[in-house]
């Protein structure tokens, strides 16, 4: 839980803190329970410094979390995590083009439909 302290504050490298919360969410998924926002922010903190396999794995599962419980979604839009459906359709994006220029955060194929 004070990993996702230190990731909320900004106390710790976000890369190291998400690990441990990811760590720690295998271990004792009920985590989830506790900060589902945060969990999910941590997977995808965690997806930028992976290679692609391991990257699209934690992207799947932040996504799953995020649409498999009911207002979630929602309820990161208007938060203070910084964290939404967007920027993970984003990273999935950018991920699949290496070698292709960037596709921005408020480009039209990341907007909500």
């Amino acid at each position: 839980h004070s990993a996702l302290q230190k990731l909320a504050l900004l106390e710790q490298d976000p890369v190291e803190a998400s690990f441990q919360i990811h760590t720690a969410w295998e271990e004792d998924p009920s985590l989830f329970d506790v900060c589902p926002v945060g969990l999910i922010t941590a997977l995808v903190y965690l997806s930028i410094a992976q290679e692609r396999e391991w990257k699209y794995r934690l992207l799947h599962r932040a996504t799953f979390l995020l649409y498999s419980t009911e207002g979630l979604a929602r309820a990161m839009t208007g938060g203070r995590w910084p964290m939404s459906d967007r920027l993970i359709r984003t990273m999935y994006h950018n991920s699949e083009v290496l070698g292709r220029s960037a596709l921005a955060f408020a480009a039209p194929e990341v907007q909500p439909p």
